[in-house]
């Protein structure tokens, strides 16, 4: 399952005789829900490939849009698209977008909106993820407990903790799970 952030490559491409002209990158949000208390957590490094546009999106805010991506990874405060910045593809030019969508607060399932001016008059595209829309969960507490995940105060890093088996399956299940321990087999006959 995706945790946290969300990476997504969207490849585009202009298909007619003069200039589309891509001035947004937004979300539509379908589903807005709490983390999940508990349960699985994969973690993976970030994949794709450098010559992309990054754009990033807040899905905690309450109309996401695409921002830049900072070298550090974080979005910082300027939306990728404005009055002076767009995207223009002729037939056959491809611009590709590394989409990396983030939520701390809730699950959160939606679609991409791509705004363009095509043939003069705004328009949109709604992207999907092949026929599902798209989700990004957030961290349920019971991870941070469990993974240990913690800023150091006198830091400006992040890391991850280890935990034993027995703190890490109690968070998770939010009561003292017992679970049975395995008999050693019976000795061999004789």
């Amino acid at each position: 399952m995706d945790t946290y952030e969300t990476t997504t490559l969207l490849t585009v491409e202009g298909r007619r005789s003069h200039p589309v002209v891509i001035t947004d990158i937004r979300t539509k949000i379908l589903n807005r829900t709490s983390p999940a208390s508990g349960g699985t957590v994969v973690v993976y490094p970030p994949q794709g490939l450098n010559d992309t546009i990054k754009a990033g999106l807040d899905l905690d805010e309450t109309t996401p849009r695409a921002r830049t991506v900072l070298d550090t990874g974080d979005l910082s405060t300027q939306h990728l698209f404005d009055t002076n910045h767009t995207v223009s593809l002729t037939n056959g030019e491809v611009a590709t977008f590394g989409i990396k969508a983030m939520t701390t607060q809730s699950d959160v399932t939606y679609d991409l909106v791509i705004d363009a001016i095509v043939d003069g008059r705004p328009t949109h595209q709604e992207v999907t993820n092949g026929a599902q829309p798209f989700h990004t969960r957030a961290f349920a507490a019971a991870y941070d407990q469990v993974l240990g995940w913690s800023t150091a105060a006198d830091t400006d890093t992040s890391s991850w903790a280890t935990t034993d088996l027995e703190s890490a399956t109690s968070a998770l299940c939010d009561t003292s799970c017992n679970a049975p321990v395995p008999l050693k087999p019976p000795p061999p006959p004789g």
